[in-house]
């Protein structure tokens, strides 16, 4: 192996005692650079067959490629390599103090929760994903090779011999028979991402079982269980501990070990099952919460400002805190069935949620992301800063991105206004928060958000894409708030609601005239009329809404009827040069 990069001297390395040993040769555990490290010494064998030697060879460098271009929390760190003074090859990895999962599951009396099965899991889907997400299969995936750090914590995944890229994917399968999908037991079998899911499923098994799989096969010669398999035999689902959602586990395993790949899921898709699946679950401990300070009482909730600290992190976060003065049980149950789905939400203008629990007085706490700059309400009306015209069309791109986001997951806001929209990175960043008010299109067809002093005159009769309509034309309203700074109807001296819901209805509006101090007030004016047209199918999509607010005006008057025309969004629009500088004054 004379083409192998050599980066660490031997003589740094301060071998210990063996921990493994296998056909590559053993693994010592040892200190490097103060640390401790595992350390692969790759042996060779003189029974080997010169093809043995090629194959064994072509694994060992394989796996340090691999490892020298993955770069995840899930996967196994490769720190260098050395030779030994018997010129064999020597690989640093990460020391996995805790061992392999499959020691965990099957030779040891330690236990853990249902939440930290679930997180091992996920830590696996989300190491795989990772693999797939760079056109890579792993091929031997299974609990040998899922190793715990981190007072059993942190799985990460490891032996990356066998890991292929999918353009160079043959019919040659190397992976242990119990593990392996039923196509590749075929004579013309191919290794796909769908091959790994499949593996993946008889792990997530076997954690949840605490069994090995096919246990009651032992005795079966290897090629009578790959027949099994082939035919449709799996590992007994029913073994499986009854818990809390046991059921949609069983669910999510039996779709990864489906006989036809085409109906497994994506590793992408399993992140968020698992999620959705222990959304009554949750790893967050409020001794984990400190408080720091009050940021609001609301009227529903109270806002905190606490520090959040792990064992791995620390930061200052915000801590939604339900009320119990009123009759919350709905809002609860809503937020704790939909915490599986907030937490799969992931985009640049939606505040992150990272999860939730219960304080001492059994009231539910929401940990989310902390707005430094406050919400956009009170910028509007409670603070003197000032904002570019240019910034200000950021804010209203950035909304409208996020909704979106929103949209294309299914999901609605019911109160969308600026009370919701928060301020991040000095004043540049907008994200929509106030997720106890995110609701899935599909089980809460019926939106009935308000914003701050106007309704959707036809909100509570949409259902569907309607209802992501009347999120359109309260965007609107938003839109014009940003743009003159006051309420809709201030002049007027309207506060009370009904009024104002009165007052849409009759097909009254805020006056448009206020924008035309602006330069090109003309390009958004006519966005945000479309916003506010009567009809819903007449306004326009949010994908259409944040594609013209980026457009430079010259050629947006160029396409009058995009707002219309879906279709036409095919054309090419290049970027606002603001939109590239952040909203930056």
């Amino acid at each position: 192996m004379d083409n192998v990069d050599i980066n660490v001297s031997y003589s740094d390395i301060h071998l210990g005692k063996k921990i493994g040993s296998g056909s590559y040769g053993v693994i010592h555990k040892a200190i490097w650079q103060t640390k401790s490290i595992a350390v692969k010494i790759i042996q060779e064998n003189t029974s080997d067959t010169e093809t043995e030697k090629r194959i064994k060879e072509s694994e060992v460098l394989t796996e340090i490629r691999n490892l020298k271009q993955f770069n995840h929390r899930n996967i196994v760190t490769l720190y260098g390599v050395a030779k030994d003074p018997d010129n064999s090859i020597c690989m640093l990895l990460e020391f996995a103090d805790c061992g392999s999962l499959y020691n965990f599951l099957h030779c040891s009396d330690n236990d853990v929760s249902y939440v930290d099965k679930i997180n091992w899991m996920a830590q696996c889907a989300k190491g795989m994903d990772y693999l797939h997400s760079n056109n890579t299969v792993h091929r031997d995936l299974k609990t040998q090779n899922l190793l715990l750090f981190d007072k059993y914590r942190t799985l990460k995944i490891c032996d990356f011999g066998t890991v292929k890229q999918l353009t160079t994917i043959n019919t040659e399968f190397i992976g242990t028979i119990r593990y392996m999908a039923p196509e590749l037991l075929d004579a013309d079998g191919k290794y796909t991402e769908k091959c790994d899911v499949f593996s993946f499923g008889i792990i997530f098994w076997e954690v949840m079982s605490r069994k090995k799989p096919f246990e009651n096969l032992k005795d079966m010669h290897p090629f009578a269980i790959q027949k099994k398999i082939v035919e449709g035999v799996r590992p007994n689902v029913n073994d499986i501990m009854t818990f809390a959602n046991s059921h949609l586990i069983k669910q999510s395993i039996e779709e990864c070990w489906d006989q036809d790949p085409e109906m497994r899921p994506s590793m992408k898709e399993v992140i968020c099952d698992i999620n959705v699946n222990s959304k009554n679950d949750t790893s967050l401990c409020i001794d984990d919460i400190e408080m720091i300070e009050m940021i609001e009482r609301g009227s529903y909730c109270d806002v905190y400002k606490v520090r959040w600290r792990t064992e791995s992190h620390s930061k200052c976060v915000a801590a939604k805190v339900i009320q119990d003065v009123i009759s919350n049980i709905d809002i609860e149950k809503h937020i704790l069935d939909l915490s599986g789905h907030l937490k799969c939400l992931c985009h640049k203008n939606i505040l992150t949620f990272y999860d939730v629990c219960k304080t001492y007085t059994n009231r539910i706490c929401m940990l989310i992301q902390y707005a430094d700059c406050g919400s956009l309400h009170d910028f509007l009306y409670r603070s003197k800063h000032e904002i570019s015209y240019v910034g200000k069309l950021n804010w209203m791109m950035q909304c409208a991105k996020g909704m979106d986001y929103l949209h294309s997951k299914d999901m609605l806001h019911s109160a969308l206004r600026t009370q919701n929209l928060l301020l991040c990175n000095k004043y540049k960043t907008l994200k929509i928060g106030d997720y106890g008010l995110i609701k899935r299109a599909a089980l809460y067809p019926k939106l009935m958000g308000a914003i701050d002093q106007g309704e959707d005159p036809n909100a509570l009769d949409y259902l569907g894409v309607c209802a992501m309509k009347t999120n359109v034309f309260i965007f609107g309203i938003i839109c014009w708030q940003i743009l003159v700074r006051k309420k809709p109807f201030d002049d007027d001296k309207i506060t009370h609601s009904l009024a104002i819901e009165e007052i849409i209805n009759n097909g009254d509006l805020p006056n448009i005239k206020k924008i035309d101090c602006y330069p090109d007030s003309w390009h958004i004016k006519s966005i945000i009329q479309h916003c506010w047209y009567r009809d819903p199918k007449d306004r326009p999509t949010t994908k259409t809404l944040s594609l013209l607010l980026q457009m430079d005006p010259a050629i947006f008057s160029k396409y009058p009827l995009l707002l219309h025309r879906s279709k036409a969004l095919r054309i090419e629009i290049p970027d606002r040069e603001t939109d590239q500088k952040n909203g930056e004054d």
